[in-house]
């Protein structure tokens, strides 16, 4: 799932709770309403109940639904393209959501003893749901608020059909059109160089796997969501993402489970965690503060230039070298032991100062960091950070490492570190990437806790 298309899901998800809060009130004042309690006479549990104590049911009974909405696949990965599409899944959702009002009834009698309103809550949530949806798909598509720049590339005749069943709907903006069946990837290299975008589909069924693998590897390089259009035997592919657009299967080639409400799970766990670590642990930062002040001159937290998802940044770290040791690396790199890849390992560096050695020993230095995860510029769990001058010399499979941000520990930091070589360190990091959990983030964190406490070289 785009970006885009997440923040259109979270979006709707607060539009239909919206919806059906104000189906269950227009039911409850429909249901108090003068002429109706005349025309059915008074009495019954339901007409004593004040809406102050209506409505902590109401709400509980709107964020079930909510659920229920998503179980029937009305938070799927894209955005439906016809207005009213979604308005059969609507119908069986709320079905779904009476029967769980229904069974509330049957065990706690006292609460929504009044059929009608279970009735005209049903109704008004079918019919306000429903019309808020389209509402939203409307003003996302005509105003193009997806921003989604996509390149079709190859046959003219596939191209042309998938560009007026895309543009129709402007749930993106198509910016070219390759003509050959015999497309290059120079071609699509050149016009990115030139207009940049952010999605490809390659209309060239009936090629062979290295010819679509050459363009994966293109816009994996360059984070661009790839689909193509397949031939009879892809299709059967089982690790992709399918939809059908006109009469053509489009598929897509999963990157890691991130890719949608994993990604939003995974970015509400970092800003919940950072944030009671922060309050926790500011006082032992303080102490280390002024440990630091106290050993060498210079500033206490350091800014480091490094890059998650392809994006430099600064991260935060207290200092445990020397000041302005960046400019003595240069005169270092001929003790550089890691020479498999481009990064940068020397034992006994000599810019480390003393409470620096207890600092990496004790991974304290890297507190602050939370700071970056609490911004959204890191994660808990992710990549090794590195420096620009590091991922510049990086090969084509180091970029996939690209496709999540980088974290604050991860699958290779538990598994060897600073002793593992460069290779081994990103194949731990694509293996992370392409069968990410929240799961198997909690196991990486807690296995970080233990490796705290134990004696270990600083990196």
């Amino acid at each position: 799932m785009k970006k885009t298309e997440l923040i259109f899901n979270i979006i709707l998800v607060g539009g239909d709770f919206l919806m059906i809060l104000a189906a269950g009130s227009g039911a409850y004042l429909l249901r108090m309403s003068p002429w109706l309690r005349d025309w059915r006479g008074a009495g019954g549990f339901f007409d004593q109940l004040p809406f102050g104590d209506y409505l902590p049911a109401l709400l509980v009974i709107a964020a079930i639904w909510v659920v229920i909405f998503g179980l029937a696949g009305l938070y799927q990965t894209k955005i439906d393209r016809k207005y009213f599409e979604d308005l059969p899944k609507v119908i069986v959702a709320c079905c779904a959501g009476v029967m769980a009002i229904t069974m509330v009834v049957f065990f706690r009698k006292e609460f929504f003893d009044s059929r009608f309103i279970v009735l005209a809550g049903w109704v008004f949530a079918v019919i306000l749901v429903s019309m808020e949806r389209a509402a939203m798909k409307f003003a996302w598509n005509k105003y193009n608020l997806g921003g989604q720049k996509t390149l079709l590339a190859g046959n003219k005749e596939i191209a042309e059909k998938l560009r007026r069943e895309l543009a129709a709907n402007r749930e993106i903006d198509i910016i070219a059109t390759g003509d050959s069946l015999d497309l290059d990837l120079e071609a699509v290299k050149n016009r990115f160089n030139k207009d940049k975008f952010d999605e490809m589909i390659l209309c060239v069924p009936e090629r062979n796997r290295e010819y679509i693998t050459a363009f994966s590897n293109f816009c994996e390089e360059r984070l661009i969501d790839f689909r193509f259009v397949p031939d009879l035997f892809q299709t059967f592919f089982t690790n992709i993402n399918a939809e059908t657009v006109a009469e053509f299967p489009i598929l897509e080639f999963r990157r890691t489970p991130l890719e949608g409400w994993g990604g939003f799970v995974k970015r509400l766990t970092d800003a919940v965690i950072s944030g009671v670590g922060i309050v926790f642990l500011l006082p032992v930062g303080v102490i280390v503060g002024l440990a630091i002040k106290h050993d060498s001159p210079g500033p206490v937290i350091v800014k480091l230039k490094r890059v998650s998802q392809g994006k430099e940044f600064y991260l935060y770290k207290f200092r445990s070298m020397k000041n302005n040791s960046h400019k003595l690396k240069k005169e270092l790199m001929e003790y550089n032991q890691r020479k498999d890849g481009p990064l940068f390992k020397m034992e006994n560096d000599p810019r480390v100062t003393r409470i620096g050695k207890f600092l990496r020993r004790t991974w304290l230095d890297e507190f602050p960091q939370l700071f970056n995860v609490f911004a959204g510029e890191m994660s808990l769990v992710g990549p090794r950070p590195h420096e620009p001058e590091e991922t510049n010399r990086y090969l084509n499979h180091h970029k996939r490492t690209f496709f999540v941000k980088a974290g604050m520990t991860g699958l290779a930091q538990i598994n060897g570190g600073c002793n593992l070589n460069f290779e081994e360190e990103v194949k731990l990091d694509l293996y992370y990437i392409k069968n990410w959990s929240l799961a198997r983030d909690i196991k990486i964190l807690a296995k970080t806790m233990i490796l705290f406490f134990k004696d270990k070289p600083g990196c």
